[in-house]
């Protein structure tokens, strides 16, 4: 995949100048034409099945070796004026190869033919046909690049003026939130961004919209907005930098593991969150909803035990929901592979609420409470 980004990086720096210059007709056949390369380079890992809306079209992109339940929607990208089907359907074989779970993208009405709200319209469409399909909002997960990044945050800012449940999250990738172009990154990043200048993003914007500075195109100027949990694709160098600009919230404990790391924060209600942050080869990412799986839960007399692993990881995190009796309680965690104790606690409350770090899981894995020796694997 990174490969493949660098790849597309790298042909779109090449033909920035000559870009600039295209009329928009030859951009939609440029973009159409990254579109393919990307659709050929995942052409045997996912099936693709069309579906016609109204005044647009869509199409299910389904990865062959499917891991996970849920469903993407994503939205293209293209200043708002380019992006076919075919482009849509490039990048969202590479998110349904990538994740292993169904994608459905819509080639949603382009300005300057179809300017604002044409493009809203047809992606609050798009969510509305999921639901109907039987999808809960907490099993959709919205994604977009560019234009279509920024699209992902006025839907949300949609939903909500009509009081409507919001996806489980979102994955803005470079997405073009301030169509004012009021930010110091348009000229900071001038020439830096492999593709854009101000000067066309301007004219993409003035194609869209009479009014910029409307939140629903602009979602960065909207006056106050909670979105779901953000997946951005960007790289932290440590569990820290993550939290302290990705984690909503005040940060009240962080448990480390091999290759991830736990961190659990106070939201703005007073209550307790809980975040796992992977680490990759490039450094750790904002945590996601897809970032764990339960392997274990079991109830019993003495509380509630729930073993859960990070994807893509062997790093497992156990969370223990005690109601005991004793006052004060000891209680430790063997492998079963030896009689050394993998982790001691003492002068535990009776209904304490215990997490950690436990690098080795299986089903001889055990706890001793008190000295009565209880299973961890359900």
């Amino acid at each position: 995949m990174e490969l493949h980004a660098k790849l597309v990086r790298s042909q779109l720096s090449f033909f920035k100048p000559f870009v600039a210059g295209l009329s928009l007709e030859a951009t939609r056949k440029g973009q159409d034409k990254l579109g393919e390369l990307m659709t050929a380079l995942h052409r045997r890992e996912v099936l693709v099945r069309d579906h016609d809306f109204e005044h647009f079209q869509g199409a299910w992109v389904m990865p062959k070796d499917q891991r996970r339940t849920g469903v993407i929607l994503y939205l293209h990208g293209g200043g708002y004026t380019c992006g076919s089907l075919e482009y849509a359907k490039g990048f969202a074989a590479a998110l349904a190869s990538e994740c292993g779970v169904r994608v459905f993208c819509p080639a949603y009405r382009l300005a300057p033919e179809h300017p604002y709200p044409a493009a809203l319209d047809d992606a609050l469409e798009s969510y509305q046909y999921l639901l109907q399909k039987g999808y809960e909002p907490g099993q959709v997960m919205l994604a977009g690049e560019s234009a279509g990044g920024g699209l992902i945050y006025c839907l949300c800012l949609k939903l909500k003026e009509l009081g409507m449940e919001l996806p489980c999250g979102l994955i803005g990738i470079s997405p073009w939130t301030d169509l004012t172009g009021s930010g110091d990154s348009y000229r900071e990043n001038r020439e830096k961004d492999p593709s854009m200048t101000p000067e066309l993003l301007q004219f993409y914007a003035g194609c869209y919209t009479q009014d910029p500075t409307d939140p629903l195109c602009s979602p960065l100027l909207a006056a106050s907005a909670v979105f779901p949990v953000e997946n951005l694709f960007v790289r932290f160098p440590s569990p820290e930098s993550v939290s302290r600009y990705a984690i909503p919230g005040r940060i009240d404990d962080m448990v480390y593991g091999k290759d991830s790391c736990l961190v659990t924060c106070i939201g703005r209600d007073g209550t307790r969150e809980i975040w796992f942050i992977p680490k990759t080869k490039s450094g750790y990412r904002i945590p996601g909803c897809f970032n764990t799986k339960r392997v274990s839960q079991k109830f019993d007399e003495n509380g509630l035990f729930i073993v859960r692993r990070v994807r893509g990881t062997d790093d497992y995190y156990v969370f223990l929901t005690l109601h005991l009796t004793g006052g004060q309680n000891e209680i430790q965690v063997f492998n079963g592979k030896d009689d050394q104790a993998a982790r001691s606690f003492y002068r535990v409350k009776d209904s304490d609420y215990i997490y950690f770090f436990l690098e080795d899981f299986s089903k001889e894995t055990y706890l001793l409470i008190n000295g009565e020796k209880v299973m961890l694997a359900d």
